[in-house]
């Protein structure tokens, strides 16, 4: 599931927009929003979430994240540019789905005839649509096939991170100190998923999976054998010692590719690995040999917290999929990100950023930042960057 074309008019700051998202052949390639405050680059995602959300209400109409029929971005006419009569968005998905927004000033009633603007196809055809008494008006197409839409969702991750996510440091909420790991409690109900586009604080679920990740790797996929070892060489007398072997499977390879984006973000290339508390005290930790590294997750900084929780929400949220699992670069979907730069410092944003988006291929990532060294970052860290640098959107207040 990709977007493929996004166009506003008269919405906020925006007068005129239509972007046509970036591929190379198949793949999506990365789209970045840079421009001043209050230019509308949040104004864009929040088009490209509610069609998300669209899509989510009819594949699970038991646990949408917003009521049918809603949006994530309030529609009000204050939202109208200035000297306007009308604003309109749409966004356009690869699977030919689509949804569209149109906003009037007043009820359509009360205007003799359609507003100065209401002449591309889209726009006149929400107009039509739309009762005498209406002011606003969302449609979507494309979604009457519930099978194929919650098909998008089966084989795809699908994440919005906003502008607010926060996790408390563990020095200012002593609940997050002494978090602890448990088991998932997912239901499976027709209708129904676990899984949440909008995430504003993961890390304790995504600490909750990691748990359970550490539990099938150790349980399911590592088997005991015996194996002869001599213990008298004249007598040729052995004994049978039980020795740990690891199965490669599903929960093994996400583990591994855990533990390289662990790696990259704590800036470490040793065997870093993950440590899990005793039954009474199950914190996920990270260890080095022998040695504690982080007692507890929640003790990691702001910027480090930022980085995994992004990343490790998207191999949770595939894995909820139910899809096998086997790298990293097979990930597809959509992921939206609200100044992807918060917390990070200048290595984090330079270096360590680009090559985790670069271990993605398949995800579409759109994001804000006002980070002109994201942006610009290394040429080599992305063999999908255009002269250099992420392919940009740049919004004029």
């Amino acid at each position: 599931m990709y977007t493929t074309r996004i166009q506003i008019a008269n919405y906020g700051p925006i007068e005129r927009l239509d972007i046509t998202f970036p591929f190379d052949g198949e793949r999506p390639k990365p789209l970045v929003l840079v421009g001043p405050n209050g230019s509308g680059k949040s104004i864009v995602l929040s088009h490209i979430v509610n069609g998300l959300l669209a899509a989510q209400q009819r594949a699970y109409p038991q646990s949408p994240e917003v009521e049918s029929g809603k949006v994530y971005k309030l529609r009000s006419p204050q939202y109208i540019a200035p000297g306007k009569k009308f604003s309109f968005a749409r966004v356009d998905f690869k699977e030919k789905l689509w949804t569209a927004e149109l906003q009037l000033d007043k009820r359509k009633q009360d205007y003799e005839k359609p507003p100065e603007g209401v002449i591309d196809t889209d726009v006149r055809a929400l107009w039509k649509r739309m009762a005498d008494t209406d002011t606003s008006h969302i449609h979507s197409g494309g979604f009457d096939n519930k099978f194929q839409v919650e098909g998008l969702f089966t084989r795809n991750c699908i994440l919005f991170l906003p502008p607010d996510r926060f996790e408390d440091p563990a020095w200012l909420n002593e609940a997050n100190l002494h978090s602890k790991a448990s088991h998932m409690d997912l239901r499976h109900m027709e209708g129904h998923t676990e899984r949440k586009i909008i995430n504003y604080s993961p890390l304790s679920d995504n600490q909750n999976w990691l748990f359970g990740l550490a539990y099938d790797f150790s349980v399911f996929e590592r088997q005991s054998v015996l194996l002869p070892v001599v213990v008298d060489r004249q007598s040729k007398g052995t004994v049978n010692v039980p020795v740990s072997i690891d199965i490669p499977g599903h929960a093994r390879r996400l583990y591994d590719t855990v533990l390289s984006i662990v790696r990259q973000v704590i800036a470490r290339e040793d065997d870093v690995r993950l440590g899990i508390g005793p039954r009474h005290n199950r914190t996920v930790s990270l260890v080095s040999g022998d040695r504690t590294l982080v007692p507890n997750i929640f003790q990691l900084s702001g910027g480090e917290v930022s980085l995994l929780n992004l990343f490790l929400s998207i191999l949770r949220d595939y894995d909820l999929t139910g899809n096998q699992f086997t790298q990293a670069e097979n990930v597809s979907g959509i992921v939206v990100v609200d100044e992807i730069d918060l917390h990070l410092n200048v290595r984090h944003q330079r270096e360590i950023l680009p090559q985790l988006i670069k271990m993605f291929p398949k995800i579409q990532f759109i994001v804000t930042s006002h980070s002109p060294l994201f942006v610009l970052g290394p040429k080599q860290a992305h063999n999908q960057m255009a002269n250099g640098r992420f392919p940009a959107i740049k919004l004029e207040a």
